[in-house]
């Protein structure tokens, strides 16, 4: 018998063990995705991009979510439930110059739990080198011009490029 008794006090301790060093949790998790879809994805100086986010709740009810893009918050999304996905969009995101090649910080906030967390992602819209592209056409009203005659020139641009041109002359020589 004492033989058992020492059997069954190693089996008890064992089974303690194991639950002393495998925790128990409750099961609830908070498990939110954001995904981010903007174009284009450079520009040659400040501009508009189309900016397109969802977020996706793939756990536990949330609550209080919004969507803060570059520190301020763009929507208020409020409670998401379970397996629930909101969407905001902005076609005309302004990107201003000193933004241009730099990390812009987009975050989903929420809380669970009556904690407040955070998932956070970032978009770099590249400054892009200016392709300039200019064709200069001048046309005459007539081919032949008789003695004392007069000729009238028309002169065209036509930019191709990306950038604006500014002050543009035209010399002939």
């Amino acid at each position: 018998t004492v033989r058992k008794t020492i059997l069954y006090m190693l089996v008890l301790a064992m089974v303690l063990s194991v639950f002393t060093i495998l925790p128990i949790s409750a099961g609830a998790v908070a498990s939110v995705d954001m995904n981010i879809d903007y174009s284009p994805t450079s520009l040659v100086s400040e501009g508009r991009i189309s900016l397109h986010i969802s977020v996706s709740n793939n756990g536990d009810a949330i609550e209080q979510a919004s969507i803060i893009v570059d520190g301020r918050t763009v929507a208020n999304l409020g409670s998401v439930s379970s397996g629930e996905t909101r969407e905001w969009s902005d076609e005309n995101y302004q990107i201003t110059s000193s933004k241009l090649g730099q990390d812009i910080l987009v975050e989903t906030q929420f809380v669970y739990n009556g904690e407040t967390q955070t998932v956070s992602r970032v978009i770099n819209v590249a400054k892009k080198q200016p392709t300039i592209n200019v064709e200069a056409s001048v046309k005459a009203d007539r081919t032949t011009v008789p003695r004392d005659g007069k000729v009238e020139f028309t002169f065209a641009i036509d930019n191709q490029g990306d950038t604006a041109i500014e002050d543009c002359t035209i010399t002939a020589s």
